[in-house]
């Protein structure tokens, strides 16, 4: 009783601020340790009985002074009140404190588990303090809540600080009140503490952020989950789920406040899923809503948005990187981010898109390609990409690529030791010949199997006799890209180069009209050639490539004079009737060696030397007419 009627002088000194002197502490403690040393509960258990029944008394005499303030005086009164008690609050803790963790484990038939100082405190003021006023302060409560929603600014400012003290202290009470043996009332609090909130806020529109808000300031962290899940529990509840989702994306883009707030409470009672997958259709309708090659574009524009609009809102950043993974995998965009990644930045948002996405057979595929077309241009390849690509994820294009570029290296080395030899000096022409010997049979390019141009054929001939003495067991597929020809056409001023592509398109476009999306299957770069014909005037209103004939001139550098363009007119005349000769004698006789074939040429009334005969044979190798087994020195005929 000596140690209570200490600790009870103090406290109630600390109501008015004052703080007990070094010989009252020092007292305290020494009574405290005389309990310590008996080793007994009982004595814990009166003290914290008497500190009961003393709140009890205490709260009795200041809610009977509460009982003569005027019905609007009761809740600025008891907020007062309120925090003129956190001193006496806290010297409870300091007071009590050594007793309660000196002793950890104390059990009675009151207590179901020993309680702080502080968890007293907060119990005494409820049950004999609150709960006796809490009539009179729920009207005073509800007309707060009415100056939260007003339209004047300073009205609500003071109704939110008023309602947060209130709720703030409510909510401790409430917390700690559950340790003795009686009904939760944390529970029962939260419970009527929603039904007052959706009764006051249910008729205004969009309610939910209003609710959102409120219990945002009025709801410590403490319980902030418990009463969530029950109030947005009831709110879902009340209305359609579709009611939310049409909310939720019509206001995605614009009022983010109620995208959040839906997003949340839909979280906390586990209907994110389903919020989740509208999100998912909607941006997956808004990226095919638009070109593919705007993926990247489009891709940069939802990531800086979500991370400027929903920051807290991970999941939305990982809808975004889901839906993407999708569209790539699936195909979707992927020539431009292979196009981008050509560019070997290692900082680019084709790398993070690269990196997302998970099954990388279709970017793998593009890129291929255009690393085949860098390769036959003599352009750079994405080195650093490559070196960045995971064995595990890549390893058939790591493979495909290195040997694409070994090809590459080889066909330019043998290239120029061809221009080295006496065969291309002898040609009189400054005209840089490239190769692509396609050894490893993994290039992604299309071949277009055309005969040669008349100006061109004696470097071609020359050129397969050198590779074949080179390589005798490999094919030479078809001539690099970056081979140059100058052509003149007629009522054009100049020379115009063009590629091996665009030359290649003049000569299919001679052998029958082609449509744009013809020339886009058959040649490579299609595109681009297409543009320059119709530059050219090349290119009639339908699209179809006007047929050339004698339009057309070709040289090495200048302009061929027409009596040459007629000696090679006839030169092709012969051309033309030897292949066919090799062609239709071959289709015969299946297989035969060069002499043989030579005979029978000769034999049928075709006058013709017979080293003439063998550049066309080697020409016919080339298209694929014929197949020549160096081993047996026979050639055989392709159906």
């Amino acid at each position: 009783m000596k140690l209570f009627n200490t600790i009870w002088t103090i406290l109630l000194k600390s109501i008015n601020g004052e703080s007990p002197s070094i010989s009252e502490v020092m007292k305290i403690n020494s009574m405290v340790s005389e309990i310590i040393s008996h080793q007994t509960t009982e004595r814990v258990c009166q003290l914290y009985e008497l500190l009961d029944k003393s709140l009890q008394e205490f709260f009795a005499k200041v809610l009977k002074t509460f009982e003569s303030f005027s019905p609007n005086k009761i809740l600025v009164s008891y907020l007062t009140f309120i925090q003129t008690l956190s001193h006496l609050r806290k010297m409870m803790k300091i007071v009590l404190y050594p007793i309660y963790i000196t002793i950890p484990m104390i059990r009675s038939q009151k207590f179901s588990s020993f309680p702080t100082p502080e968890q007293v405190f907060l119990n005494g003021l409820r049950n004999y303090f609150y709960t006796p006023l809490v009539g009179q302060l729920d009207p005073n409560i509800n007309k707060e809540m009415g100056y939260y929603t007003s339209s004047n600014t300073e009205l609500s400012k003071k109704a939110e600080l008023k309602l947060t003290q209130f709720y703030t202290n409510l909510w401790d009470m409430a917390s700690c009140s559950s340790y003795i043996n009686q009904e939760d009332n944390k529970t029962q609090e939260i419970l009527k503490y929603c039904t007052f909130v959706l009764n006051h806020f249910n008729n205004l529109e969009n309610n939910f952020v209003v609710i959102y808000h409120y219990c945002e300031k009025t709801v410590p962290l403490s319980v902030r989950e418990e009463v969530e899940k029950v109030l947005y529990t009831k709110i879902f509840g009340q209305e359609s789920l579709e009611k939310f989702t049409s909310i939720f994306i019509q206001h995605f883009t614009s009022k983010f406040e109620y995208t959040q707030t839906i997003y949340r409470a839909s979280k906390t009672i586990g209907l994110s899923s389903k919020f989740d997958e509208v999100l998912k259709e909607f941006l997956v309708n808004d990226f095919k809503e638009k070109e593919e090659k705007q993926i990247i574009i489009n891709y940069m524009y939802w990531k800086n948005f979500i991370q400027a609009h929903y920051p807290e809102v991970t999941d939305f950043s990982n809808s975004l990187k889901n839906v993407l993974n999708n569209l790539l995998s699936k195909g979707f965009g992927v020539k431009t981010v292979a196009v981008e990644l050509m560019k070997d930045n290692e900082m680019s948002v084709a790398m993070e898109l690269y990196n997302i996405c998970e099954i990388k057979d279709s970017i793998h595929t593009s890129l291929i390609s255009f690393i085949g077309v860098a390769l036959v241009n003599g352009k750079e390849v994405p080195h650093k990409f490559l070196q960045s690509v995971s064995p595990s994820t890549g390893g058939s294009f790591i493979y495909i690529t290195k040997r694409m570029i070994a090809d590459s290296k080889e066909s330019s080395e043998l290239s120029h030791q061809f221009m080295k030899t006496t065969y291309y000096q002898c040609l009189h022409t400054s005209m840089q010949i490239n190769v692509l010997i396609a050894t490893n049979h993994i290039w992604p390019l299309t071949f277009v199997s055309v005969p040669p141009l008349e100006a061109l054929k004696p470097i071609i001939v020359m050129f397969v006799g050198f590779y074949h003495k080179k390589y005798v067991k490999r094919m030479l597929r078809f001539l690099h890209k970056s081979s140059i020809y100058n052509i003149q056409f007629n009522g054009c001023k100049g020379i115009h180069t063009l590629n091996h592509s665009q030359a290649v398109a003049l000569i299919m476009a001679s052998e029958g009209n082609l449509t744009e999306d013809e020339f886009k299957n058959k040649v490579i770069g299609g595109e681009g050639v297409i543009s320059f014909l119709k530059k050219m005037n090349l290119i009639d209103t339908n699209n179809k490539i006007i047929p050339i004939q004698e339009d057309v001139n070709i040289s090495t550098h200048k302009v061929i004079s027409k009596q040459k363009i007629k000696e090679e007119s006839i030169i092709k005349d012969t051309s033309l009737a030897i292949q066919a000769k090799i062609v239709r004698t071959m289709k015969r006789a299946k297989s035969a060696t060069k002499k043989q074939i030579i005979s029978m040429i000769q034999s049928d009334d075709l006058v013709v030397d017979a080293k003439l005969i063998q550049p066309y044979l080697d020409e016919m190798v080339i298209k694929e007419y014929l197949e020549y087994d160096s081993n047996k020195d026979i050639y055989n005929y392709i159906s």
